[in-house]
């Protein structure tokens, strides 16, 4: 088998991330990509993604290089993102703490960021949780806080988004910072059209 190295060029070792499945597992990783990344090690396999069923039919211990190979993050990470992609949004939903298929397509949209359950369920977790404002938009935030819980239900974001301009006059920096920080509970993040999508059935849980 080969020697794994670690980014350096040394020999990983059991104090290293990645060395201990037990770590791998808490991190948010899955069982299925854990086994698809170190099958994956040293060795030419058919597909880059697939699942332990699929590997038993082509795998062969003497097609596996005995040369050293490096333990790469960010590949796992990405085989990792792949596994998760491939769950139905209602099972996505429960990694996230959910059972909700509208949840689990709002967590599909995270996973352009996220590529972890640990790193997905922080996401999530952060758009129900109380919301902490920057003082600078404090008092955008609250004004615009008190018209979205007294507007009417919008399907389509374009309605909700005029309705809250017209309600609060905010333009540019002061409409969209505060929304998206009472929305998402973050700065930055996917579009708040696909996100407000999702979410829309939820906003009275969202913005309190």
């Amino acid at each position: 088998m080969p020697i794994i190295l670690i980014a350096n060029g040394e020999k990983m070792s059991i104090k290293d991330d990645g060395a201990s499945v037990k770590w791998l597992l808490e991190e948010g990783f899955l069982p299925e990509a854990i086994l698809n990344y170190l099958i994956s090690i040293g060795n030419e396999t058919p597909q880059e993604i697939f699942k332990l069923q699929d590997a038993l039919e082509w795998f062969n211990l003497d097609t596996i290089s005995n040369s050293p190979t490096r333990f790469d993050m960010d590949r796992l990470k990405h085989i990792n993102r792949a596994h998760l992609k491939n769950f139905d949004t209602k099972e996505l939903s429960r990694y996230v703490g959910f059972a909700d298929s509208e949840i689990g397509e709002l967590a599909r949209v995270y996973l352009e960021e996220a590529a972890t359950t640990k790193e997905l369920k922080s996401r999530i977790e952060s758009i129900f949780a109380p919301k902490i404002i920057p003082e600078a938009f404090a008092k955008q935030a609250k004004i615009m806080s008190e018209a979205i819980k007294s507007a009417p239900y919008f399907k389509e974001y374009d309605d909700f988004e005029n309705y809250l301009i017209k309600e609060t006059s905010f333009k540019d920096e002061d409409f969209s910072k505060p929304l998206r920080l009472l929305l998402t509970g973050a700065e930055h993040g996917p579009d708040i059209a696909e996100i407000y999508k999702h979410l829309k059935n939820y906003i009275g849980e969202i913005v309190k």
